[in-house]
């Protein structure tokens, strides 16, 4: 992970993870999800809002939920994710909700088992995530 704070109030980050696994309990399923890999490019801001844990008087929970208090935003430039026979790409903006969960949807295209590029939406909401055509309708996701 490596983060770098910018004069426009934003902080660049970029995460790698080889051989990841989702909880179950995030997903949603009965089972872990397991991912080759996860790379992340994202931008946060404000990044002043997290002044407070950069200078050692806030925990990173009470600084994340400022943050987040301080409308924060995590804006995907770029979130691909390969896992055995697949792959794809999202961009998106997401937030905090108030429990500190992630929140909002994400677009992007994945490729399975080679087949043609589809559109899909991984949404974010209640403390869990799932996949969804692009051509659903918010109000046909669960």
């Amino acid at each position: 992970m490596h983060l770098l704070a910018r004069a426009d109030n934003s902080i660049d980050a970029a995460i790698e993870i080889d051989n990841a696994k989702i909880g179950s309990g995030y997903g949603g399923g009965a089972q872990e999800s397991p991912f080759a890999l996860i790379k992340l490019r994202a931008k946060l801001m404000p990044a002043n809002a997290l002044d407070s844990l950069r200078a050692g008087m806030r925990s990173i929970p009470d600084a994340v939920m400022a943050w987040r208090a301080s409308m924060g935003v995590i804006a995907l430039s770029d979130l691909a994710i390969s896992w055995p026979h697949a792959h794809a790409n999202f961009k998106g903006d997401l937030t905090l909700d108030e429990t500190g969960n992630l929140t909002g949807t994400i677009k992007g295209d994945g490729i399975e088992n080679g087949n043609t590029p589809a559109a899909f939406k991984l949404v974010f909401a209640n403390g869990r995530m799932r996949f969804a055509s692009a051509s659903a309708s918010a109000s046909q996701v669960p």
